[in-house]
């Protein structure tokens, strides 16, 4: 849609919208994904509006958009070490993970400098097998999550992703 469909939305003073309802609205080219959590609910739509491009012709925007609109002249941040937690109940999921891992380092060209499994962490509970009496019948449940580390190098820097459209 375009962005007079944004517009109208804010004329009718939309206060609540799903993270899809705003992604099907704005146009990739003028919004930053300011979304922190996948089933959240956005408060306010205004917070969308925020851009990290300076290539955009504002000019073209109606007025009150334009007001929503803040360029940023911060340089990119370049990451050159990654660490991955992979957290999972069945160990077998993990191994699967890893030899996925590698392959697709292997395949980018990046290096995998190192996979360590930190200890996993086991958490029991119990209860009684009856609702109200016999408390000498218990059961026992345990939850183990296993963990496996993944340590990324990446050596090709990219600067600014801009020209990668293009």
């Amino acid at each position: 849609m375009s962005v007079c469909a944004v517009s109208a939305l804010l004329s009718r003073s939309v206060r609540t919208a799903t993270r899809w309802q705003i992604l099907q609205i704005l146009p990739s080219c003028y919004c930053t994904c300011a979304l922190t959590s996948r089933f959240s609910q956005l408060r306010n739509v205004k917070s969308v509006l925020r851009t990290s491009s300076a290539g955009i012709n504002t000019n073209s925007l109606p007025s009150r958009i334009q007001e929503l609109i803040t360029i940023n002249e911060e340089p990119d941040v370049l990451y050159k070490k990654i660490e991955v937690l992979a957290k999972c109940h069945d160990k077998s999921v993990l191994d699967s993970y890893e030899y996925f891992v590698v392959l697709a380092a292997k395949e980018l060209g990046i290096s995998l400098v190192h996979v360590y499994e930190p200890k996993r962490k086991i958490e029991r509970f119990t209860l009684l097998k009856s609702v109200h009496i016999f408390k000498k019948h218990r059961v026992q449940y345990e939850m183990r999550t296993h963990y496996r580390c993944f340590e990324v190098r990446v050596e090709h820097y990219i600067g600014k992703l801009d020209g990668l459209g293009k």
